[in-house]
């Protein structure tokens, strides 16, 4: 909805946007190869294969239409992925995130986007061993590059060995360009696309830092760790941004001195990591921390090559 039209509903529906995590899937033409492949066999698997397809589908009974998709999902999706995702029309979205989030052409006056430390653990298998494994994932679940796009991807996703303690292992490696490519190059594309000092960044590191753990502390379901410790910077800090549209009003991390992510204040973002423990399950400690942390310097290189992916 932040690209929606490009950016000519301005603030006329809403003024700021929440963005914890936010799921940016490879955003293909409506017309490519792999969501035709979905259209196709939604119209198989519906019985509306002919030329009036599309008004057949119109009309399908909703049972049936959720059975065919469920299918897709399985048969035709990437492993931890669905079928059904955002493509780019040229009216509603008109150009894919890398390239629509850069000029700042976004809906809405204020944002707060944040992403968890580990966001590409979960998507990924963890059996991936060789680079042999790794190359066989790579092409399924970015099947569109070229043999000179892929090899750019390699260089900046090298060997475990190469990597300068990124990652250790080809599951790491999967989950590090996973993470990336879906959750934190968006985000921090999307602080920077709103202008004038109003977008702000966080990193969540809470517990396992995986995606979706920070769940637990918004709904304090107990399941994992104490995360009640957690909620008066993360969640009070929502909740400041959605009331006065600066998050950092939060009395906790008030004296922090926290500003827009921007180049006025060097691109500085909250992180809130976790800092001991004694057990799981157990009260942990935390520490907010104010950092200059720049953007990882594969969301630059992923810009680039964003209409190849496409990303």
């Amino acid at each position: 909805m932040s690209m929606a039209y490009g950016g000519a509903l301005n603030t006329s529906l809403w003024q700021g946007v929440i963005a914890n995590s936010p799921y940016t899937p490879l955003q293909y033409n409506y017309n490519d190869s792999v969501p035709q492949n979905y259209y196709d066999g939604m119209v198989k698997l519906t019985g509306c294969a002919g030329p009036n397809n599309f008004t057949c589908l119109s009309n399908v009974p909703y049972l049936t239409a959720y059975s065919a998709a469920v299918n897709l999902s399985i048969t035709l999706s990437v492993p931890y992925t669905w079928s059904a995702n955002p493509v780019t029309d040229g009216i509603l979205l008109q150009q894919a995130p890398s390239a629509a989030l850069f000029p700042g052409a976004v809906n809405g006056e204020y944002a707060y986007v944040g992403h968890t430390s580990n966001e590409g653990y979960v998507f990924v298998p963890e059996n991936l061993n060789t680079s042999a494994q790794f190359l066989d994932w790579l092409e399924t679940d970015f099947p569109l590059p070229d043999n000179l796009t892929r090899s750019l991807i390699l260089q900046a996703y090298p060997e475990p060995s190469d990597s300068n303690g990124q990652y250790t292992t080809q599951s790491g490696r999967a989950s590090l360009l996973y993470a990336h490519s879906t959750f934190v190059c968006p985000a921090y594309w999307l602080a920077l696309s709103y202008p004038n000092g109003k977008g702000y960044k966080y990193i969540d590191g809470v517990g396992t830092g995986y995606h979706g753990s920070d769940l637990s502390i918004f709904f304090l379901d107990g399941t994992t760790y104490n995360e009640a410790s957690a909620v008066s910077y993360v969640d009070l800090s929502m909740s400041a941004f959605w009331t006065t549209w600066n998050p950092a009003n939060n009395p906790t991390v008030a004296g922090l001195g926290w500003m827009p992510y921007d180049y006025k204040s060097n691109y500085q973002q909250i992180n809130y990591n976790l800092t001991s423990a004694d057990g799981f399950n157990s009260t942990y400690a935390y520490l907010t921390e104010i950092g200059n942390l720049r953007m990882p310097y594969q969301c630059q290189f992923l810009r680039a090559i964003g209409p190849m992916v496409p990303e």
